[in-house]
């Protein structure tokens, strides 16, 4: 429904609609003035509304989280998603959004300090960030991110494709995340081996970035780990010592693991897939792929 940013009328008629449950306005081409001069008090669904979808439009400023909050506080599910959203967030989004479960605000422009004002959002469990041009480091965002209530709820993180610098840090702080995306960011340096994941942690992918060394021991000992992605980095360990970190309970659960693209002695470039029937490493019984040269170059390992 394109070019509607011309008239006010049709979005008049739709905040009469005091059942509305799901609105969507994507690829409308809908500038900031056409929306935040609107005064919330005339929304009538605000109590109803519970899905917004504003993506693929001209947003640029970040007031519309506030005029958001003001208008209703019950959604669950907000896109902003694919605009060019950017300026400090307020709080007030944070403290007022008691229902919101599922925020998209990927392809926009805003920054570190922005993440404060998601981190009050109780109810939140989807955080979907990526590509907006994030250049700070991981610590201090995941610091932000983790100083209120969110890093008890959030289950699923998407920051890949940004410029995130720094390390991996500790990331038990976030009981309840299941998944989370850090690919294609300027991390570099080793992975510290006292590095903790989250307890219910599913899925990883921290692939093409510059992290060195190998993989920590203790993601191995991830019992719930079942997507592992580090390729496209600068491993550098031996195949075996890097299997032989995978050994703990992740084994009975790992059922993906790419490391492919790294500078791992014994295996790579090549990816590689290998069916459970095949494996001939400790952890075959467990792993449905897995990213190495040649079929020689594994069993290698396993004797290794």
């Amino acid at each position: 429904m394109p070019n509607l940013n011309t008239s006010h009328s049709f979005l008049q008629m739709i905040a009469k609609l005091p059942k509305l449950r799901e609105l969507s306005l994507s690829e409308c081409s809908l500038p900031d003035q056409f929306i935040l001069p609107l005064r919330p008090s005339k929304f009538n669904f605000s109590s109803s509304l519970s899905v917004l979808d504003l993506s693929f439009n001209s947003l640029t400023s970040s007031m519309i989280l506030q005029w958001l909050s003001n208008v209703t506080s019950n959604l669950v599910e907000l896109d902003l998603s694919y605009n060019l959203l950017e300026g400090s967030t307020s709080n007030h989004f944070g403290r007022v959004m008691n229902s919101l479960e599922h925020l998209d605000l990927s392809y926009n422009i805003f920054k570190a300090d922005d993440f404060k004002s998601f981190a009050n959002i109780c109810t939140l469990h989807s955080l979907y960030m990526p590509a907006n041009h994030l250049t700070e480091d991981l610590p201090s965002i995941l610091h932000n991110l983790s100083s209120g209530c969110v890093k008890h709820s959030l289950q699923d993180l998407d920051l890949s494709d940004n410029q995130i610098t720094g390390s991996l840090p500790d990331l038990s702080v976030f009981s309840s995340l299941k998944s989370l995306f850090l690919d294609q960011n300027q991390l570099r340096g080793k992975i510290p081996e006292g590095i903790r994941l989250p307890f219910h942690l599913e899925s990883l992918s921290i692939q093409s970035n510059s992290l060195e060394g190998g993989i920590p021991k203790s993601f191995g000992n991830s019992c719930a780990l079942r997507s592992l992605d580090m390729s496209g980095n600068n491993l550098n360990k031996e195949l075996s010592v890097i299997i032989h970190q995978l050994s703990g309970c992740a084994r009975f659960s790992l059922q993906e693991l790419n490391i492919g693209g790294n500078q791992i002695n014994g295996a790579s470039l090549l990816r590689w897939k290998m069916q459970r029937d095949t494996f001939n490493l400790e952890v075959r019984r467990h792993l449905s792929q897995l990213d190495l040269e040649t079929e020689r170059e594994l069993r290698k390992a396993s004797r290794a």
